[in-house]
């Protein structure tokens, strides 16, 4: 694995959103809680780093933890999208079967930063505490975790 696919996957690992290069000379752009960084390469193979990129990289080498792009936490919910998932789900926890109160959160099944789509498709309704605890799981390990809070372990 290159040092830049390294970076990619501590990137999104942290919660990093890669982005598509805007330009031929960006070989790296990507978004997380300190903006967007850019990682550029010119003709003669020289690479820069904007400052955005410059503090991801120390926040990944001092194991700061998440990088993610925005705060789930207090995130305004669209009426609209959680009456849908009301709908569609029913008014209990995707991860712990309990019935949803005040601390209802929206919750992407394929995380942004992996790649899924911000579609009520991709979204599912959670206790802030159960989302919590997801953190940055991948779709499978989410579901694997919803199946082991049912199973008991």
């Amino acid at each position: 694995m290159t040092d830049f696919a390294k970076f990619r996957a501590a990137l999104v690992a942290a919660g990093g959103e890669m982005l598509a290069p805007t330009n031929p000379y960006e070989i790296v752009r990507f978004r997380t809680s300190h903006g967007v960084g850019i990682i550029y390469r010119n003709k003669r193979g020289r690479e820069t780093w904007n400052a955005e990129a410059l503090q991801a990289k120390a926040h990944i080498a001092d194991r700061k933890g998440s990088l993610a792009p925005v705060a789930v936490v207090g995130r305004r919910r669209d009426a609209a999208t959680v009456n849908a998932l009301l709908i569609r789900d029913g008014a209990s926890c995707f991860f712990c079967r309990a019935p949803l109160g005040d601390d209802i959160t929206v919750e992407h099944l394929v995380a942004i930063a992996h790649g899924g789509p911000n579609h009520v498709s991709n979204l599912f309704l959670a206790h802030g505490e159960c989302n919590r605890r997801a953190g940055h799981l991948s779709a499978p390990e989410k579901i694997a975790m919803r199946d082991q809070w049912e199973a008991g372990q």
